[in-house]
Order: C-alpha cells, then sequence, then structure tokens
C-alpha cells in the first residue's frame, strides 16, 4: 500500500450533504455501556433495522494527566445490517469519535468536527475510507 506524499484536508470548511434520502433514527433505550440507542423502525424484518448508537464520556478527575482529568469523548457507532445469499445477515459499521481536554474552547471544538467531517468526504482520501487502499 503507498501513500500519496501529500493531501490536503480542508479547515474551517462546512460539510453539507446533497441528494439521497432521510431515514428517521428513533430513540429506542440505552445498552450496558449506557449508549443511546436509536433505530429506523421502517424496516419490518428487525433483524435488518440500521441502527445508531450515541455515547458520551464525561470528563473525569486523573491525576496523571497534564491538567488532572481526562478527555471527554462522544462517539458514534452506526450499524447497518445486510442480508447475504446464504440467508445469514452481516453487520456493517461506521464508527466515530470525537475527544478533546477541558481546555478546548468551543471554536476549537468545531474546527475538530470540520477536520474529522473533511477526512471522511475528502476526495484524496475517498479511497481509502472506500477501501483502505490510500492511492
Amino acid at each position: 500500500m503507498a501513500l500519496k506524499p501529500s493531501f490536503v484536508v480542508l479547515t474551517g470548511a462546512t460539510a453539507s450533504q446533497t441528494g439521497g434520502s432521510n431515514v428517521t433514527f428513533t430513540y429506542i433505550g440505552e445498552n450496558k455501556d449506557g449508549a443511546m440507542i436509536f433505530a429506523d423502525l421502517t424496516a419490518t424484518d428487525f433483524r435488518l433495522r440500521m441502527s445508531l448508537e450515541l455515547k458520551v464520556r464525561n470528563f473525569a478527575p486523573d491525576a496523571g494527566k497534564p491538567n488532572g482529568f481526562t478527555q471527554q469523548r462522544q462517539s458514534y457507532v452506526l450499524k447497518i445490517p445486510k442480508l447475504l445469499t446464504n440467508g445469514s445477515v452481516t453487520i456493517n459499521t461506521v464508527k466515530g469519535e470525537i475527544a478533546y481536554d477541558p481546555e478546548t474552547s468551543a471554536a476549537e471544538r468545531v474546527t475538530l468536527i470540520g477536520l474529522g467531517q473533511s477526512i471522511i468526504i475528502d476526495s484524496d482520501l475517498t479511497e481509502f475510507v472506500k477501501n483502505g487502499n490510500p492511492a
């Protein structure tokens, strides 16, 4: 696997989507780890329902960290079931996480979010995100 010598990712950009269709995720409860679970209830076969898990880990005191606190983390896991030709079901996933120090400003958090979005949709990284091949 050969990496490009460099690539550009937009910072300060506003990510937006065009086209496609809407999927409504409805809150259905929490899992054992405290993640909020949402599901696409329009799928009549519950085995094939897309679901989205949203989890927050708040700052916590930790004397071993540079400023005495852990980072706050927000994470998501999108699960998309796929019915295979042999009748089995597999789960395709998309995961993401943002972690930041308590001293990170709201503007800095917006920059982190924008960079994360850019990495997912940037044309230079599309092949990596799609196929694991950073050409």
